[in-house]
């Protein structure tokens, strides 16, 4: 049993890991019915291994991790490490009022925290974005979750960073960039020459 779960711990942080993401999750969000889903990461946290080394941004990981155990105290709750700088809560929590507040004490929290890293941070702040879908309401696994979540968090970076994002309050937006930038790809943009040239030929010829 212990090794068991040994293997879904990530051992810089002890949070759970990606492979209980996606093993065990499902089964989670069958068993809760109804809940939230968080992603978030920090904001230019390349900009802290860059210049304090990657050491310090452990050691920044580690705090982190601490404080998103404070922000959702008391609530029942799934801490996920996914990768690199990036965390999934999967919690029972699904009260908007609720969750802007664990949000902002997490930012909060973050912004502030001593982390043990023998240099001084100085100026530079560790920011986190956020993005939040509801499930079952917006998704009823872990795939459509967190693709739905992690549009929310970088449609949240596109708009400055810093910031906590609904995915059900962006979605028409979200889908009108995805359609704008699907117009713009190379197959798009030579489909629309063909047809203005058709047009203009047809335009020629009458």
């Amino acid at each position: 049993m212990k090794k068991e779960m040994e293997i879904y711990l990530d051992e810089l942080t002890g949070l759970k890991n990606r492979r209980f993401l996606f093993e065990k999750g499902n089964e989670i969000l069958k068993n809760w019915g109804k809940g939230s889903f968080i992603i978030f990461d920090l904001d230019d946290f390349k900009q802290i291994n860059d210049k304090f080394g990657h050491l310090a941004g452990d050691e920044v990981l580690k705090g982190v991790a601490k404080c998103l155990y404070a922000a959702f105290e008391g609530e029942e709750k799934e801490l996920i490490r996914y990768a690199g700088d990036e965390f999934v809560v999967i919690t029972r929590e699904f009260n908007r009022d609720i969750l802007v507040e664990k949000s902002h004490k997490l930012f909060s929290l973050i912004k502030t925290f001593i982390y043990k890293i023998p240099v001084n941070l100085g100026e530079t702040e560790v920011r986190a974005t956020l993005g939040i879908t509801i499930f079952p309401n917006e998704g009823e696994n872990v795939h459509e979750l967190f693709e739905k979540a992690d549009s929310a968090l970088y449609f949240g970076k596109r708009r400055g960073k810093s910031q906590l994002r609904f995915y059900s309050e962006v979605e028409d937006e979200i889908k009108k960039e995805k359609f704008l930038e699907e117009r713009n790809t190379p197959d798009e943009i030579i489909g629309r020459e063909r047809r203005n040239f058709l047009k203009r030929e047809i335009r020629r010829m009458k």
